[in-house]
């Protein structure tokens, strides 16, 4: 079923002007880098989240003391 309208879709661009499936091409590239670039900033903004939410190494290295002046 899907593949028999894919064959259609197919057909029906063949028949378009070589401009008009050069336009279609290029939409599908624009969609996709679209995609793509939107998957991109939703990563790096899941990795800061991640990073910002990351304890750093604390060491104690001298006991703690009470001031004598008071």
């Amino acid at each position: 079923m899907l593949l028999a309208e894919k064959d259609r879709l197919n057909g029906q661009v063949q028949k378009l002007p070589k401009t008009q499936r050069e336009v279609l091409r290029m939409q599908r590239d624009v969609e996709l880098n679209q995609e793509v670039y939107i998957q991109l900033l939703n990563k790096t903004q899941e990795l800061n989240i991640v990073k910002a939410g990351t304890v750093g190494n604390v060491r104690i290295l001298d006991t703690a003391q009470a001031d004598p002046h008071q």
